[in-house]
C-alpha cells in the first residue's frame, strides 16, 4: 500500500473544520484504483450539514487525488491478481 496524506484544505483550516472522509473503490489487478469506481460515503444517520459541506467536498477532492495517485497490492485468489473492493478512510486532523 502506498497512498501519500491528502493535504488539508486551507479553507477547512482557516474555519477549524476537521473530520474523516470514507473512499470505495476498486484496486485492479495491477493494484491501481479505477478512476470510475472512486465514491465517498458519508456514514451518518443525518446528511452533511449544508454549512459544512464545501470543506467535505475539499476533503473528498484531497483524498480522491491521494487514492488515484496511489498504488496497491492486488488481491488474490489462487495465486491469481483479481480486482477488489476497498474502502479506505481518511481523517483530516487539526494540528
Amino acid at each position: 500500500l502506498d497512498v501519500r496524506r491528502p493535504p488539508f484544505p486551507e479553507d477547512a483550516r482557516l474555519r477549524n473544520v476537521a473530520g474523516t472522509v470514507i473512499l470505495s473503490f476498486v484496486v485492479d489487478v495491477a493494484g491501481r484504483p479505477v478512476p470510475a469506481t472512486v465514491y465517498d460515503y458519508w456514514d451518518a444517520p443525518a446528511p452533511v450539514p449544508l454549512d459544512l459541506k464545501p470543506q467535505y467536498e475539499a476533503f473528498v477532492r484531497n483524498a480522491r487525488r491521494a487514492i488515484l495517485d496511489g498504488r496497491f497490492a492486488p488481491a488474490t485468489v489462487a495465486g491469481c491478481a483479481v480486482p477488489a473492493p476497498v474502502t479506505q478512510p481518511f481523517q483530516f486532523v487539526l494540528q
